[in-house]
């Protein structure tokens, strides 16, 4: 029961909390009178939160945590501009398997935020999904500004030594939490970093001989 509270705990801190500044784009879309902007951010919104939401689930296919991600990306891209531009690339032969939901958003968010926001030049976000060695990989990667060496230990030990209060990076540390209460340790976030060059950031999660919805031991 307490590993259970732990977890339902963690999933219910996972909140979009750009949503009162993606309204406020679609209120200044609207003044201007740009219809189709209009119409396609509020439809990446609600597309973005009936699959967040999940009817209560905690787990749901790749493909619909993808197309949860691509309507993060794609109302960030409206509000954003020219500042970054994505590509998805995810295997075929994964997309009815079933992961933890709300893994990509918030790598992703960080992808954006601390690294395509803080260089100058336009950057590219890649977000990757296959099969390998009995798991489902991400690999989420940005081109943005990169970390140097004492910030990625920095932010490494705030993920695997629970200091996560010491950086902003909760919704980094609360993905691999979750992954890692309900499949161990072993599985989880990598980080890998460079100044001026980007980061990857690759996620792993067992597949699962039984691909009916996980819950908490």
């Amino acid at each position: 029961q307490l590993r259970k509270g732990e977890y339902e705990g963690l999933q219910m801190q996972i909140n979009p909390h750009f949503l009162y500044n993606t309204l406020d784009s679609i209120i200044w879309l609207a003044l201007e009178k740009d219809n189709d902007q209009v119409i396609r951010l509020t439809k990446a919104l609600i597309q973005l939160y009936r699959t967040g939401l999940s009817r209560g689930k905690d787990t749901i296919t790749v493909d619909e945590e993808v197309k949860h991600a691509q309507s993060y990306l794609e109302i960030q891209k409206i509000r954003y501009g020219d500042t970054f531009d994505y590509h998805i690339d995810v295997d075929n032969r994964i997309g009815s398997f079933r992961v933890l939901k709300l893994i990509l958003q918030p790598i992703i968010e960080n992808a954006i935020y601390h690294g395509a926001k803080r260089t100058r030049e336009k950057s590219d976000i890649f977000v990757k999904g296959y099969e390998q060695g009995g798991c489902i990989v991400f690999e989420i990667c940005d081109t943005g500004a990169g970390m140097d060496k004492q910030t990625l230990q920095r932010l490494r030990n705030a993920i695997y030594d629970n200091e996560g209060e010491k950086l902003p990076a909760y919704g980094v540390l609360n993905v691999h939490q979750r992954i890692a209460l309900l499949f161990g340790q072993q599985y989880g976030l990598e980080i890998t970093s460079e100044p001026g060059k980007g980061t990857i950031v690759t996620i792993r999660i067992p597949i699962q001989s039984n691909q009916t919805e996980q819950k908490p031991a």
